[in-house]
């Protein structure tokens, strides 16, 4: 059964003469400021007390975006789980700080407590915290490429300079070679 377009408008003009958007509804709605229920009387707020508290700069109810949060940053997370060879409960993010404290004393040029400036020659820090050996042109011919030490400290930095003494050592016999070269021509 269809029913003809005059009998569709008819229905229509009903439902919009019926509808009258004047009239603020009785409904209970939320306070913009404290989210309590109140019936509405012309303002979002519940009373001039909520009004003067948002006028003052303070969020809404729903506007958490507006809300400081704290900032629990990187310090104090321990290990629970992980691949293998991670260690449990210790600080996971201490060879990161530790790298980061470095890089930073190193820009400003001043000494941390843990062993200040960085003074080994090829040695750099990135700013993911990885310290990187990384050889003189000289050292490139002989065969010795840029290596990732891992995270800056004591371990890494061993490492770059034992990386250090062997391209040394290579450069002497290199150049003993060369010289012996020399004499022998």
């Amino acid at each position: 059964m269809t029913m003809s377009q005059a009998a569709v408008a008819a229905m229509i003009e009903r439902a919009l003469l019926r509808a009258d958007d004047s009239k603020p509804s009785n409904e209970a709605i939320e306070c913009f400021a404290c989210g309590r229920g109140m019936t509405y009387k012309g303002s979002r707020f519940c009373g001039k007390r909520c009004s003067d508290y948002y006028d003052s700069g303070a969020p809404g109810k729903a506007q958490d975006w507006r809300r400081s949060k704290p900032d629990y940053g990187i310090t104090g997370w321990k290990v629970v789980a992980g691949p293998p060879g991670t260690e449990i409960r210790t600080d996971y993010y201490k060879p990161l700080r530790d790298a980061f404290e470095r890089r930073k004393a190193n820009a400003a040029g001043k000494a941390t407590r843990r062993g200040g400036r960085n003074l080994i020659p090829n040695y750099t820090i990135k700013a993911n915290g990885h310290g990187y050996w990384q050889p003189s042109a000289t050292s490139r011919a002989l065969g010795f490429a840029s290596v990732d030490c891992g995270f800056d400290g004591d371990e890494a930095r061993l490492k770059a300079r034992a990386l250090n003494e062997a391209a040394s050592a290579a450069r002497r016999m290199a150049v003993a070679a060369e010289n012996t070269n020399r004499e022998a021509a």
